[in-house]
């Protein structure tokens, strides 16, 4: 296992969190620790609604004119309904994880609605979701994911809810999950080896406040939302820049959905910071390969 933290430390940084100075400082630390000397950014897409279809081929061509991995999770319902667009986004050689079979957002209006929760469902059918959801990613893109992000994952964070899927996940001989919220952080780290050959990587937070999930979702859709469109991209940048100005190594796995940033101008402009400097964009399966598995 990594290194944790003492349990009295992160008593007290759950109660009275840091400055977002003091936690970004604590998460180089441990970034170091997993033998990573510099920034690596995993930028990851979720593709939810028939809307995603229509634009991620445009938003694949751009990141890979500019050279950066990105990795792709599409609900099996939704990879069959755009399997051509998709396929197309294999092609280019990005990567794509389980992210369960059912649809569960819709957008309908310019607004984005929710169903399905694992949380609110049977583990047998949950289970069965995650079951679909790999034979799909495996029948329409051609091969076998390694990977998986659970729908609305931010309901199903319980000590519990995490256990059982990781035993699911491990049962199918995935090497990762990406389902966990920043606060999984101040336990873990930015990578938690939850056995050899395993890992949870919890999505990364904001600049100013390190345990609110950085998303397109939350900056520019979310009903009462504070944060503005110029919010996402400083919040963004902020942290890259922290990373890459200070010399210091970090992980930031973050994620959008391609309809809500296909056309927004503080999303490419992060892209273009990322391609213009000496900061590393991998796959999940890339950045398994250079953490240490100690």
């Amino acid at each position: 296992m990594l290194h944790q933290l003492p349990r009295r430390i992160v008593s007290r940084l759950s109660r009275q969190p840091p400055m977002p100075y003091a936690l970004w400082r604590m998460h180089a630390w441990r970034a170091r620790r997993l033998g990573l000397t510099r920034l690596c950014v995993v930028l990851s897409f979720d593709c939810d609604t028939d809307r995603d279809i229509e634009v991620a081929e445009k938003v694949a061509h751009h990141l890979a004119e500019r050279k950066i991995a990105a990795t792709w999770a599409v609900p099996g319902e939704q990879l069959k309904k755009g399997a051509s667009a998709y396929r197309a986004i294999a092609a280019l050689g990005y990567d794509f994880i389980n992210h369960g079979y059912h649809e569960h957002s819709r957008l309908e209006g310019g607004r984005y609605t929710s169903s399905f929760f694992y949380d609110q469902l049977p583990r047998a059918l949950v289970e069965q979701d995650i079951l679909d959801g790999d034979r799909t990613v495996a029948e329409v893109i051609g091969r076998r994911p390694q990977g998986f992000r659970a729908p609305h994952f931010g309901t199903f964070q319980s000590a519990e809810q995490l256990r059982f899927l990781h035993r699911v996940l491990r049962r199918l001989d995935y090497r990762f999950s990406t389902s966990t919220v920043p606060h999984y952080t101040l336990r873990h780290g930015p990578l938690h080896r939850i056995a050899p050959t395993f890992a949870e990587i919890p999505v990364s937070g904001c600049y100013s406040q390190p345990l609110g999930i950085l998303d397109s979702y939350g900056f520019r859709f979310a009903e009462g939302r504070r944060q503005s469109d110029e919010d996402y991209a400083r919040e963004f940048l902020g942290l890259v820049r922290f990373f890459a100005d200070g010399g210091l190594p970090g992980l930031i796995n973050t994620y959008a959905d391609p309809s809500q940033v296909h056309d927004f101008d503080g999303f490419y402009q992060v892209i273009e910071e990322l391609a213009g400097r000496d900061i590393l964009t991998l796959s999940y399966g890339e950045l398994l390969s250079k953490v240490s598995s100690t």
